[in-house]
């Protein structure tokens, strides 16, 4: 048997590892301080609010966790009325604004890029005291 030994592709000139990290790495390393404040202001009290979830509160004993009962919040959540009707009227009020929200935002925007000279400059008119309410001095 013949054996030949090759030898490993040197990187090209560039090509380091230092390059690589601050192509790909380093946006990641700045975003990381912000993506940690949005997990703990987001995800954390989602979490926490799971958590008590299956806990009897006492409401004249604030700060304490309570016993833990499972799903007993949950059965009982079904067994009232009320749940139901605010239900329907919640499902009534999302399925009715939401559609009615997009059409209104489509034809406001589809009206703000028309190409006359009246309707673009009624647009800046309009545009302009917001853009600069920040610039007023008081």
């Amino acid at each position: 048997m013949d054996r030949t030994v090759t030898e490993m592709p040197r990187p090209e000139p560039g090509r380091r590892f230092g390059a690589r990290f601050l192509r790909a790495g380093y946006p990641c390393f700045l975003l990381s301080p912000s993506l940690l404040v949005l997990l703990l202001v987001g995800v954390y009290p989602f979490v926490f609010m799971i958590v008590l979830s299956f806990r009897k509160l006492d409401f004249r004993r604030l700060g304490t966790a309570g016993d833990f009962i499972g799903l007993e919040n949950y059965r009982s959540l079904f067994d009232e009325p009320v749940f139901f009707s605010s239900l329907k009227t919640t499902a009534f009020i999302v399925f009715t604004s939401v559609p009615l929200e997009l059409v209104l935002g489509f034809a406001m925007a589809y009206r703000s890029t028309a190409t006359s000279r009246s309707s673009a400059w009624r647009s800046r008119s309009r545009l302009f005291p917001r853009c600069s309410r920040p610039l007023r001095l008081r």
